[in-house]
């Protein structure tokens, strides 16, 4: 053999080489790229389900509030005549004793209604809830003003009742 095919099967020679590299690269990127794409896919399997156990664990807390509430009112004899006597006669027929009382459990209804505004405008409260919410806003609001409650809670809370009252 002469130099020159020697020089030339060993040019040949490395660009045989240089493909079967280029190959095995490609085959590694590949692995690489199929196995980033399945722990993508995991990641956001995890977020999905920790997304969904925050969704369950609002609403448990969601409904120990609103038994929290309800019993409140069920087990007190004077806030259920209170609140009886506020459905017939409204706030003007409460004593300064009664009103103080009827005040401080509607405020603590409207953070509680507060809090599920949050919870909804981040997505952790589902239409369902946010209407049921709705109804008892629709229902207390007009209190609420009544009560100089206006203003009262966030921002967003506060523009939300104004947008529901007048719905």
């Amino acid at each position: 053999m002469t130099p020159l095919q020697i020089s030339e099967l060993l040019g040949n020679l490395g660009e045989f080489l240089g493909s079967i590299a280029v190959f095995i690269t490609l085959i590694y990127l590949a692995i690489q790229v199929r196995q980033s794409k399945q722990a993508t896919e995991a990641n956001t399997l995890v977020a999905q389900q920790n997304y969904e156990i925050a969704l369950a664990q609002n609403h448990v807390s969601r409904t120990d509030l609103i038994v929290q509430l309800s019993l409140e009112l069920a087990r007190s004899r004077d806030l259920s005549e209170i609140w009886l006597k506020w459905e017939n006669e409204g706030v003007g027929s409460l004593n300064e004793l009664e009103k103080a009382r009827f005040e401080n459990y509607n405020l603590a209804i409207l953070y509680a209604l507060d809090s599920q505004h949050a919870q909804y405008s981040l997505g952790l409260l589902d239409e369902d809830g946010w209407a049921d919410a709705e109804r008892r806003i629709k229902v207390l609001a007009d209190t609420w003003a009544e009560l100089d409650f206006e203003g009262v809670g966030r921002r967003g809370f506060v523009e939300e009742i104004a947008r529901i009252k007048t719905s």
